[in-house]
């Protein structure tokens, strides 16, 4: 049954699987760790990444869009393949929803057990590296179906007028080049 509770994330991996166990509800606030979840998964050994959705009662467009950032990426043999394992109905209503779910493969089981489990903390992160993260995850639903610009247009719009105005308040002798 899924959680209403806060998100959280479990990881395991085996041999050349990586998997990623989503809990409660899935929002911006986990975003910045998914994120990096992902990014980690980008490595030559690992060629399968499984995203456990069975418990998860609720996940919002910033993690839709990260999630879905991988998978339009299936041509790519640098990436590795993401499977959806068990989506609640919650989360396929909401797949089906934000026009996304057809370039989602989703899957009753795992190929292999995980043996051990290793809970991760959710973590605060800093405004820039959030409103980077949303926008990269907004852009990926637009590209997975342009009818998302009309909804999710704006929100990148919004969000890249708000990098821009803490990319001036910082002088420029201290900015680090590509951000704040």
């Amino acid at each position: 049954m899924p959680s209403e509770k806060p998100g959280n994330i479990a990881i395991g991996n085996h041999e050349n699987l990586f998997v990623i166990k989503l809990a409660g509800r899935c929002t911006v606030t986990m975003s910045t760790c998914l994120s990096r979840l992902l990014d980690r998964c980008r490595r030559p050994q690992i060629t399968d990444v499984y995203v456990d959705l069975s418990e998860v009662g609720y996940m919002d467009s910033t993690c839709v869009g990260l999630v879905v950032s991988l998978a339009l990426k299936k041509n790519d043999t640098s990436v590795p393949r993401i499977h959806l394992l068990r989506p609640s109905s919650a989360v396929v209503r909401i797949l089906k929803t934000m026009l996304v779910l057809d370039h989602l493969e989703c899957c009753d089981a795992l190929p292999t057990a995980i043996a051990e489990w290793k809970e991760l903390p959710v973590e605060a992160t800093d405004q820039a590296d959030l409103a980077a993260v949303m926008i990269d995850a907004h852009e990926s639903l637009i590209k997975a179906d342009a009818r998302n610009a009309e909804v999710f247009g704006p929100v990148v719009d919004g969000l890249r007028a708000y990098r821009r105005t803490e990319e001036a308040k910082v002088p420029a002798r201290d900015r680090e080049p590509g951000g704040v």
